[in-house]
């Protein structure tokens, strides 16, 4: 990565105030990494009618779809780190920030999550195609077209021209840019909280903001009670009070 990109790049769409977590976050930010600029990414800064699928996102208030796309656009046009605001680093990521890009997968999919953690130099070619993907779609709100279009689906079916493959939790590494395990960014939850390792760089809890009701209820169950009763545990009961309460897996 270029020397001079030393940017952590954040989005928060929809004009409502950070909430506690996120500025928790933000302060290990500053903390870990002085010699970053932060620079969040907001309707008063970022051009939300540049595609139909951004600009069709944010008219259904989807603001997590809108940073979807203007995660790889900030990436792709200045370089630097994007991370979510409910990334809490534990140290600097910028030893990982000297080669091509990166990004981690996440524990519970095995699955490649640019949420975490997306770093590249300006003009990345991966990040350029899946710009490209996101600018020939077309925003539907329903939870059917969204599942399916999540960052997470957008950015795996890019690596996978290469040979990405979803499921696994090693690393992958494509002309220098690398995807990290999710011990990196995303330790797995267990008792008494998550399982970090040497190697972990941040912690980060999925709320499924996008998500139908239901799927919120399960994520957040999850989060609040495995650091208590494991893991394995936590999502079992979820999910039968996921049945319970909305009759729906």
């Amino acid at each position: 990565m270029n020397d001079d990109a030393k940017i952590l790049h954040c989005c928060w769409f929809g004009g409502n105030p950070l909430p506690e977590y996120a500025m928790a976050s933000l302060k290990t930010w500053r903390e870990l990494m002085p010699d970053h600029e932060i620079v969040r990414w907001d309707e008063s800064n970022f051009d939300i009618r540049q595609c139909s699928f951004v600009s069709e996102a944010y008219d259904a208030k989807r603001w997590a779809f809108v940073s979807d796309y203007a995660r790889f656009k900030v990436v792709y046009e200045y370089g630097g780190t994007y991370m979510d605001v409910g990334s809490k680093l534990l140290k600097s990521v910028s030893p990982l920030e000297r080669g091509k890009g990166f990004t981690a997968r996440d524990w519970e999919l095995r699955a490649v999550s640019p949420g975490l953690v997306l770093s590249a130099r300006a003009h990345c070619s991966l990040l350029g195609e899946t710009l490209e993907d996101y600018e020939r779609l077309d925003f539907e709100d329903s939870f059917a077209f969204m599942s399916t279009h999540t960052v997470n689906n957008m950015f795996a079916r890019v690596l996978g021209r290469y040979g990405y493959v979803s499921g696994i939790d090693s690393l992958w590494e494509h002309d220098g840019f690398v995807v990290y395990p999710s011990e990196f960014f995303c330790p797995k939850l267990g008792f008494g909280g998550f399982r970090m390792t040497q190697n972990t760089y941040s912690t980060h809890l999925s709320s499924a903001s996008w998500a139908p009701e239901e799927e919120q209820f399960r994520v957040n169950f999850i989060n609040r009670w495995a650091p208590r009763i494991g893991d394995f545990a936590a999502r079992k009961i979820a999910r039968v009070l996921k049945l319970a309460k909305y009759r729906s897996y």
